[in-house]
């Protein structure tokens, strides 16, 4: 996964699907919206997360953002792997680009913001 800026208000994604040949641009058609989910908690004043897969393969991919209100921030997965994170500071607000990849989606994919828990489900 690529995640790249359009301008300094914009970020966006491109997933580079690996085959036996190497790495190769993919198109609007090789991924799957899995889901698509809503996230509101106690230091999270709202957000949204979007799991895809890539077809034909078994890689799965998080791409979503939050607004958080909190000084430091520490965002993993339920195996305590760090995921990556832009931040952006408006006003002692952070706006944060969270993604990675997804090691054995099930249809759960756990995720701990500062220690809260948040379940992003199918």
């Amino acid at each position: 996964m690529v995640i790249y800026s359009k301008d300094k208000d914009t970020s966006a994604y491109a997933i580079i699907p690996k085959s036996g040949a190497g790495y190769k641009l993919s198109s609007p058609f090789s991924e799957k919206t899995i889901l698509s989910e809503f996230v509101k908690g106690d230091s999270i004043i709202g957000g949204d997360f979007t799991v895809y897969n890539v077809l034909d393969t078994n890689d799965y991919y998080l791409f979503g953002s939050i607004l958080l209100d909190a000084d430091e921030i520490n965002i993993v997965d339920s195996n305590k792997e760090e995921l990556g994170n832009i931040i952006s500071d408006f006003s002692g607000t952070k706006y944060v680009l969270i993604y990675g990849f997804v090691d054995d989606f099930t249809g759960e994919y756990i995720i701990l913001v500062n220690g809260e828990k948040i379940s992003i489900s199918s």
